[in-house]
C-alpha cells in the first residue's frame, strides 16, 4: 500500500471524526442547557 494514499485517508479519518466530536459535543450541550433550564 502506498504511504500517501495511508496518509490521505488517515486525515480523511481524523477530519470525520472531528466532526463528529463537534456535532455529539453540540448535542450534548443543548440537552445540558435544557436540562438545567
Amino acid at each position: 500500500m502506498d504511504m500517501k494514499n495511508k496518509k490521505q485517508k488517515l486525515t480523511l479519518a481524523a477530519s470525520l471524526v472531528m466532526v463528529l466530536v463537534v456535532f455529539i459535543g453540540e448535542l450534548i450541550l443543548q440537552m445540558w442547557e435544557k436540562d438545567k433550564a
